[in-house]
């Protein structure tokens, strides 16, 4: 009996120490090799610049015999770097040693790390146009990210208008990404922003569409583009306050006689966010004949419209500060201290505070 309990535990401790030793081996190997891999990466980095730069035949032929381990990550530090000649040959490079094929088989994979593997090299060298519109709705928000800088990359209409429904998405991560993507594609996306923003100003309210229309505001007031001023000035009607703030902003951003008629009026609308946003893109347009408006909302209720309106009136200058001048001594004692307030500002101050 002690005899067999003893075969027992040697048997156990040479299996304990078999698996000790194949553990310690396998990280010493592995340790390594990823050692040698990063050699190797930073050793064929300048090589590959130069593949991309100059084209040079030997140079390609050298990276192409790389494992794709390794051309997978050196390709991974590129993404929206490239463009014209450069990502033409990354494709060439993708293509050749069949990283491309792999790279769309792991996107369209069971399991969501290795879709989102795929999606990460496709967002550098392209891909299936369909397998982007995918995932772009994939459940996982890390997918949904990378798939929107892929985008970058092949920005067909479909895509375009898949980024601007994504602005409302329920992860904060893919909405950033999705921004950034539309801000990166800049004028190629006026078209179909500009069609999104008319047809949410004619449509039935809603507080899910209120949601995505803000941050679609948003992305264009950073483009800012002239054909924008018709559905900025429907959406400056909407029902939602943010929504109006975001509207009277752009139409600040676009300028124009009928942008400051509409800033005007919204100088009285019943949110005071949307009265404060409407006197700093008045004033920041410099639009002197609003003075006399603006001088009246130094007597708002809301603290924060009375500094926007004066500080607008200041940026006036001359018409602007007859009216700051005038209303130090108005019987509204917060206008009256508003207006003083305004007036004593050192010069250098003035583009800080309404920037």
């Amino acid at each position: 009996m002690h005899h067999a309990l003893l075969l027992i535990l040697l048997a156990e401790a040479a299996v304990l120490t078999v698996c000790v030793v194949f553990g310690v081996t396998h990280a010493v190997v592995s340790s390594l090799m990823r050692r040698r891999e990063e050699t190797a990466e930073r050793e064929l980095r300048p090589v590959l610049a130069r593949w991309l730069t100059e084209g040079d035949p030997a140079d390609g032929e050298r990276l192409c015999r790389l494992p794709r381990s390794v051309l997978s990550r050196l390709l991974g530090g590129l993404v929206h770097q490239l463009d014209g000649p450069q990502r033409d040959r990354l494709v060439v490079l993708a293509v050749r040693t069949g990283l491309a094929g792999r790279a769309e088989r792991l996107a369209r994979s069971a399991s969501w790390w290795r879709r989102l593997r795929g999606v990460r090299l496709l967002s550098v060298i392209g891909g299936d146009p369909d397998l982007l519109e995918r995932s772009l709705v994939d459940p996982v928000a890390e997918i949904r990210m990378a798939a929107a800088e892929w985008a970058v990359v092949q920005p067909t209409d479909a895509v375009i208008d898949r980024l601007i429904e994504m602005l409302g998405d329920p992860h904060a991560l893919p909405r950033y990404a999705v921004q950034d993507a539309l801000l990166r594609l800049g004028g190629r996306i006026l078209p179909r922003l500009t069609a999104f923003l008319e047809e949410e100003a004619a449509a039935a309210p809603g507080a899910e569409r209120e949601r995505l229309l803000e941050p679609a505001l948003e992305v264009a007031c950073a483009i800012c583009d002239a054909r924008m001023l018709k559905p900025a000035l429907a959406v400056a009607g909407a029902p939602s306050p943010r929504v109006r703030a975001r509207a009277a902003e752009l139409l600040g951003a676009l300028g124009g006689g009928d942008a400051t008629a509409a800033l005007t009026s919204l100088l009285d609308d019943g949110s005071a966010e949307v009265r404060r946003a409407a006197a700093r893109s008045l004033g920041k347009l410099g639009h002197w004949p609003a003075a006399p408006a603006l001088a009246s909302r130094l007597r708002d209720p809301d603290f924060e419209v009375r500094r926007a309106a004066g500080l607008a009136l200041r940026s006036l200058r001359g018409p602007g500060q007859v009216m700051l001048h005038r209303m130090v001594s108005d019987r509204d004692r917060f206008a009256a201290d508003m207006a003083r307030q305004v007036l004593e500002l050192p010069e250098g101050s003035l583009k800080e505070l309404t920037a």
